[in-house]
């Protein structure tokens, strides 16, 4: 674990800057696993061992803020999920009273000593450490479980590791020692490892529950005219009340982040350039260039904040229907033009064929008109650009609103030239009707003047016929 905590805190690469500090004080609750205690007196010709000691973690000293748990840390990445921690327990350890030990070992010179005493008070035995003072320099993970949106309560879930050193309060007195004067020494090292939830409220503050297990080697503790070692495991039940503290604006573990997407107010021109170059040449690399649309300027002029694909969309939907109407203009006219052909008798000049004269149709004229229209090299397709479905919706609408119109424009065209070749018509037909009503006229004045011919042989007959030859009479 050492080797591990230098690689990562001696020879990181790169450094670890504070991003918030925490605090917090606690009080604890230890248990230890029996443990034996050496005792070595070289003057004395003692080197024995208490075997399989059992102990707890009464005190007799006073209350004091030296019997307090402290852990001082701070964050030091951005996310905040690593930090460093010192952390220091002052655990109270005391041989239980009463209990039956075995010491085992050489006694005032004797080798192979093996006897059973009862560890007591009563009986003038003591050893215990008023504080074991356990020290840790940990490497801290912080696990987020839980955050409100505005950092006000959070809870996170805290692994920590490390070594330190420890500097235990002893007091003894042996069975074969008298009772040795309080003191506290540096005593050796210990390794921990510790779990623990956090639960931060109003992002300040903290509550901390933390399990934790030690194992320390104490070696060269004064006793009487000797020495004593252990090694001691140790578990313990941590409760803690701390404050955390940012050290940079903005931090994310105290404050709600608020996504902002920003527009560039100064860009370069060329690069501004470049990117709408390549934008147009992604929309326009099958379609003819747009220097002849008179509506783009217009279109780039109004919305040169707002360019995007369906601007340049829209510009050349505009285009293409407008040559799209032109062309049609063009075809009714053309129609209009081939109808008035068909129908209208031509005059044949006078070196043309007795089959086109009279008001025949000139069919070497049309044949050539059509032939040359065949002939014409045919207008490119026109390639609609990609739109989106509303676009084209509103496409699909619009040219049948041109549909409709069109239609109704070759209507209005079709009952006007209806009424002009009905006006031709009647014009052509008035000077005949004259010419007959004339002829009827001097026939009935013919009539007139030419006397019935029952009269006239009425006239012509013989005056001398006699009264009886009358058929009425008879």
């Amino acid at each position: 674990m050492s080797a591990a905590f230098f690689t990562c805190f001696v020879l990181r690469p790169t450094p670890c800057i504070a991003q918030s500090f925490y605090f917090s004080v606690g009080t604890n609750k230890a248990s230890y696993s029996p443990s034996t205690i050496h005792v070595s007196q070289s003057e004395l010709g003692n080197s024995y061992d208490l075997v399989h000691v059992k102990a707890d973690n009464k005190t007799h000293a006073p209350f004091s803020i030296y019997q307090l748990n402290y852990r001082l840390g701070y964050y030091c990445n951005y996310e905040q999920t690593l930090g460093i921690e010192f952390n220091y327990d002052p655990v109270n350890y005391h041989v239980k009273d009463g209990q039956n030990v075995t010491l085992s070992g050489m006694v005032n010179g004797i080798p192979k000593v093996n006897r059973t005493i009862n560890f007591s008070a009563k009986n003038g035995y003591l050893y215990k450490y008023d504080g074991a003072n356990l020290m840790l320099l940990n490497i801290v993970k912080r696990i987020d479980v839980y955050h409100t949106n505005n950092k006000k309560i959070r809870v996170d879930a805290i692994l920590k590791g490390g070594v330190g050193p420890v500097m235990p309060h002893v007091q003894n007195s042996l069975p074969l020692d008298a009772f040795d004067n309080p003191q506290l020494e540096w005593g050796g090292w210990n390794a921990g490892f510790e779990t623990a939830v956090r639960v931060s409220i109003y992002k300040y503050g903290f509550v901390e529950v933390a399990g934790k297990y030690d194992y320390a080697e104490f070696s060269g503790i004064n006793t009487y005219q000797g020495t004593t070692s252990q090694k001691l495991s140790t578990y313990e039940g941590i409760a803690s009340i701390g404050v955390a503290i940012p050290t940079r604006k903005h931090n994310p573990l105290f404050y709600a982040q608020t996504i902002v997407t920003i527009i560039p107010v100064f860009v370069d021109k060329k690069d501004k350039e470049d990117k709408q170059n390549a934008k147009d040449s992604t929309l326009t690399s099958d379609f003819p260039a747009l220097t002849d649309i008179p509506e783009f300027s217009e279109i780039a002029d109004r919305d040169e904040k707002h360019k995007s694909r369906d601007s340049l969309a829209q510009a050349m939907r505009t285009y293409y229907d407008s040559v799209t109407a032109n062309e049609r203009k063009k075809d009714s006219i053309m129609t209009r033009e081939m109808n008035d052909s068909l129908n209208t008798p031509a005059k044949a000049p006078a070196n043309e064929p007795a089959a086109n004269k009279g008001g025949s149709i000139n069919v070497d004229s049309l044949e050539n008109k059509l032939m040359q229209q065949g002939n014409a090299a045919p207008a490119p397709p026109v390639v609609q650009p990609t739109m989106s479905k509303k676009d084209l919706k509103r496409l699909e609408k619009q040219q049948k609103k041109d549909k409709k119109k069109l239609e109704k424009q070759q209507e209005e065209d079709k009952q006007k030239k209806d009424a002009e070749e009905k006006a031709a018509k009647e014009k052509e037909d008035g000077p005949k009707t004259d010419n007959a009503d004339k002829k009827e006229t001097s026939t009935e004045e013919k009539k007139a003047d030419t006397p019935p011919p029952a009269e006239t042989e009425k006239k012509e007959a013989p005056a001398d016929i006699p009264p009886s030859a009358d058929p009425d009479k008879k």
